[in-house]
């Protein structure tokens, strides 16, 4: 398999028993087989809402789905790119969970629907009437499974049931599982993983398969659209910080590419953990790193602040611009500030200017940091959360970046 570096034109890449033609923006010239399938499910990172975050499994239910839904609708999500609405049914937390949406297997099988928490179920055993109800508002509809013997919280899992479980979902026409990794014996998540996806590939349903880190990323990048990098997040800056610094170890922005994205996790924006600025950094990194921007807070009742972040069309269409991923580029010598570039579409590079610490400070980012860029080239800046252009600058451009926040530039030539 064959990484991609920033300005380089054009490289061959092995991937999935196929071979693929990428220029400098990432877009797939040439593809076949069933790395073809995954880039055509999730030719971008993949955006929507998961319930875990802020209602768990207590909190979940028919009426809170198809009010979020609704909400979607309502609140301009929809058009902001936020199609997908998985349900999360039980992870691996620090209080007790009681009840998750699965409850049983009838004898032949067949994975059951909790009938208290999801009413509608009670005749069909089926889902597939919140999916066509999602499917309706021009949403996707997503569930939640494990690929152990049990869930986290010891609901069915789908070890050995991958094909049932798969034509199951394919006929309540589910468009996203996410597929966790608790309550494995002595097999291993990347054979569980693989079993899975090619159960998926067998139905013809399309289906976005989100997989756990417990699969490195290489084996993961064939049999799945995402991979959790590390960690469950958690509603502070310095969970975001060591989410960022896994994506760094690990290099993972040499993995991401249309049709297998880096998750790392879902956003936190808006469940008051945070402040603001840190909530902009938090967005900002996602977005500069092509993760998959899945929503965790209440929808319904977000402040306006809050959704004019999670719907801010410039920091979303840089998520989406079809290009490489982000990488560190410059640390201080304190490592409290860091610089993150990539590429973008029409000759544009993004700049991600990190502040971990808890003081303002100046940052400065040198052409040299730019790959493909002489530093005595004018380059027209801009900055894309306040959306304001900042001018022409040549050699270099230094912005103070608040504490524990991030400035996000777009540069173009």
């Amino acid at each position: 398999m064959a990484f991609y570096s920033a300005g380089r034109r054009k490289e061959r890449c092995h991937c999935a028993n196929v071979t693929a033609y990428i220029n400098g923006d990432m877009k797939v010239r040439k593809l076949g087989g069933k790395y073809d399938e995954r880039v055509q499910v999730a030719p971008t990172p993949p955006m929507g809402w998961n319930s875990w975050n802020y209602f768990s499994c207590e909190g979940l239910n028919e009426q809170v789905v198809k009010e979020v839904i609704e909400a979607f609708v309502h609140k301009g999500l929809r058009e902001a790119g936020y199609s997908y609405i998985p349900r999360v049914s039980s992870k691996l937390v620090h209080f007790p969970i009681t009840d998750c949406w699965q409850i049983n297997r009838t004898a032949e099988g067949i994975i059951i629907p909790d009938p208290h928490k999801f009413p509608g179920s009670r005749r069909s055993q089926s889902l597939d009437y919140l999916s066509l109800y999602a499917h309706g508002k021009a949403l996707k509809f997503g569930l939640y499974t494990d690929t152990g013997y049990r869930t986290c919280q010891g609901r069915p899992g789908s070890f050995g049931y991958e094909r049932k479980d798969a034509e199951t979902y394919a006929k309540w026409n589910i468009d996203y599982l996410k597929n966790d990794d608790c309550n494995l014996s002595n097999e291993t998540t990347c054979e569980t993983y693989k079993a899975m996806f090619e159960a998926i590939s067998s139905t013809s349903r399309p289906i976005v398969h989100s997989v756990k880190a417990s699969c490195g990323p290489e084996m993961a990048s064939a049999v799945s659209n995402m991979r959790r990098v590390g960690q469950d997040i958690r509603d502070n800056w310095e969970s975001v910080l060591g989410l960022i610094d896994i994506y760094n170890r690990d290099e993972l922005w040499r993995y991401s590419r249309p049709g297998f994205w880096n998750d790392l996790d879902m956003l936190e924006v808006g469940n008051g953990g945070m402040t603001m600025d840190q909530y902009v950094g938090h967005f900002g990194l996602w977005c500069v790193f092509k993760a998959p921007l899945i929503l965790g807070n209440d929808i319904r009742y977000m402040t306006s602040e809050v959704k004019n972040l999670i719907t801010h069309d410039e920091l979303i269409a840089i998520n989406q611009d079809r290009s490489e991923a982000a990488r560190l580029v410059w640390r201080s010598e304190n490592g409290m500030q860091e610089i993150y570039t990539g590429p973008l579409s029409d000759k544009r590079r993004v700049a991600l200017l990190l502040n971990r610490g808890n003081t303002s400070a100046n940052i400065q980012l040198d052409w040299g940091m730019l790959p493909d860029v002489t530093e005595d080239t004018s380059l027209k800046v801009r900055d894309a959360y306040r959306r304001q252009n900042l001018g022409s600058y040549t050699n270099h451009i230094k912005e103070t970046v608040k504490p524990t926040s991030a400035k996000i530039l777009v540069l173009i030539l």
